[in-house]
């Protein structure tokens, strides 16, 4: 029983930190792609917009989005390293479920704290908040203002004088991680579009009906 045990946490120690290292080497990847992307080209191409994660920044290893999740990774890295040592130190006074707190929580927290506010088209599709959409999978874009009910509507200062940028794919969305962006000023609205339209994107009216950006 005691080495079915050992085993077992020690199982569940490499499991958090595969997905630990997968979740940072992600992001990593994310910011490295973001030089090869057509849109924003310069910084002013993202200033004052958001994503359902939060205000964008440059995507760089200088950020202070990457510092944090770096900062991150590290600490929950040492947290759940130290929990192995104690589950292993006190095993025969220690329960399963309490041993299993040392690497469970911290999972699931930066599961959730370690994704990076992102948005950057290239060729073949966009990131959206590290997740790769491919334009295959994108019926059309939608492009509105947000106004009062709007689920975004109060969610962040000055939510009303944004645009809400929706990619369409046809399927039903969710509330919690819509595939959105929010734009404050029109000259980038502009500019979206123009790489929508080289892009061959439609943009979907007001009155559903598509048409092809001009």
């Amino acid at each position: 029983m005691e080495l079915d045990y050992l085993l077992f946490i020690l199982a569940i120690y490499s499991i958090s930190v595969f997905w630990l290292g997968k979740k940072y080497f992600r992001s990593k990847k994310v910011i490295r792609m973001a030089s090869n992307a057509i849109y924003p080209t310069v910084a002013d191409d993202t200033k004052g917009m958001r994503t359902p994660l939060g205000k964008l920044e440059g995507m760089t290893f200088c950020s202070k989005n990457w510092k944090n999740i770096r900062r991150l990774s590290y600490g929950v890295m040492l947290f759940i390293t130290l929990g192995l040592l104690v589950a292993f130190r006190y095993h025969e006074s220690l329960n399963l479920f309490n041993a299993l707190f040392f690497f469970i929580y911290p999972v699931m927290f930066i599961s959730v704290y370690s994704k990076i506010p992102s948005f950057f088209v290239v060729e073949g599709g966009f990131y959206l908040d590290e997740k790769f959409y491919n334009w295959s999978t994108i019926e059309a874009v939608k492009i509105d203002k947000v106004r009062m009910g709007d689920h975004i509507y109060g969610m962040f200062e000055g939510a009303s004088e944004y645009s809400k940028v929706t990619f369409v794919t046809g399927k039903r969305e969710t509330v919690t991680m819509p595939k959105e962006i929010y734009v404050l000023e029109t000259t980038q609205l502009e500019k979206l579009r123009k790489v929508f339209q080289g892009l061959g994107v439609k943009e979907l009216c007001e009155t559903t009906e598509s048409k092809k950006i001009k």
